[in-house]
């Protein structure tokens, strides 16, 4: 978004495409702040604001710098430093704030435009790869987890922002590299929905939630005997169970899986007394997979649990070390339950 005033926009087009001319009075700077943004929505290039005089630039910018977040302090100092100024350029507390409507396209707008700028004027978001995104984005996922976990809709909606952020990043930094566009994975995305839904859009008439999820791995090229193994052996394991659960092979009650659960362990006894690796590995694998599919059942991820209880460890296990030399360890096991949580 830039902002002329009418001598700096001398021998421009005055149909210019993406360009606001302000009137000299200016009733309603709501409107016009409204206007701006619907023109960040719409235009590619940007938005250019014609005013026709010094004033209207500086008080337009400043409504502008704080609906995009600035404090009017901070406002003040970055025109001072834009429009050359002797000393930062004082507003009257009235009718110099004005607040974007809360709808998606103006919000979505102005979080991508603030990422932008901290990709701009933040050192650590200026430095960030893609590849460390996703590493933190790992975290943010087990912080979302938790949030749904324990019904906390505000800290749901936090964690998705926390998200979102991060997909903005890659995005705006794809951009500068002139990789793509985030209108082309707008783009994209909408497209993959569609073709993989077309009992939704088109002519099919799935009935059932199993046809649905066979013909969409038909569509994505993959079925329940591919062995290629994804990344998160989790999130495999989970979607096994619930391509099962849609060919109605599941459990009806999560506390059945008590005796599947000895039936499993009482087979990898067996294999461990015997001494056979290979089995003692298969009944560790059954296991495994059985608790997963419990968490399941609970509505529990088993990521986000098994990384709870690593972390409960880890604060217990620093805590007996630290006190080792006051007594024996398996008091200070029990201690560090109430002392470390």
């Amino acid at each position: 978004m830039c902002v002329e005033t009418e001598t700096e926009a001398e021998g421009t087009s005055k149909e210019k495409c993406g360009q606001i001319r302000l009137p000299r009075e200016v009733i309603d700077w709501q409107q016009v702040l409204e206007d701006v943004w619907k023109g960040l929505l719409t235009n590619k290039d940007g938005t250019v604001v014609v005013t026709s005089n010094l004033e209207n630039a500086l008080f337009f910018s400043n409504l502008f710098l704080q609906s995009l977040g600035y404090t009017p302090q901070r406002a003040a100092l970055e025109l001072q430093s834009v429009f050359e100024l002797p000393e930062p350029p004082s507003f009257g507390s009235s009718d110099c704030h004005c607040t974007l409507p809360k709808t998606v396209g103006f919000q979505f707008m102005r979080f991508k435009k603030i990422v932008e700028n901290l990709r701009e004027r933040c050192p650590w978001d200026r430095e960030v790869t893609p590849y460390q995104l996703v590493t933190l984005s790992r975290e943010e996922l087990s912080e979302l987890m938790e949030a749904i976990s324990n019904q906390d809709m505000d800290n749901y909606a936090e964690e998705l922002g926390d998200l979102w952020l991060h997909l903005l990043l890659h995005s705006v930094i794809a951009e500068e590299n002139d990789a793509f566009e985030l209108a082309d994975v707008l783009t994209k995305a909408s497209e993959k929905a569609i073709s993989r839904h077309p009992h939704v859009f088109a002519s099919d008439h799935d009935a059932d939630a199993a046809t649905v999820l066979s013909k969409w791995q038909e569509r994505k090229g993959k079925n329940s005997d591919d062995e290629s193994v994804p990344p998160n052996v989790f999130t495999w394991a989970l979607r096994l169970q619930d391509e099962a659960h849609h060919h109605g092979l599941d459990w009806e009650d999560p506390m059945q899986l008590k005796d599947k659960l000895e039936e499993e362990f009482e087979e990898l006894r067996c294999a461990f007394e015997s001494g056979q690796t290979q089995s003692m590995k298969d009944e560790v694998g059954d296991l495994l997979f059985t608790v997963v599919n419990l968490a399941r059942l609970l509505n529990v991820d088993p990521e986000d649990a098994l990384l709870h209880s690593s972390k409960k460890f880890q604060r217990r296990l620093k805590y007996v070390t630290e006190h080792q030399a006051e007594n024996d360890l398996e008091t200070l096991w029990e201690e560090s339950k109430n002392e470390a949580g």
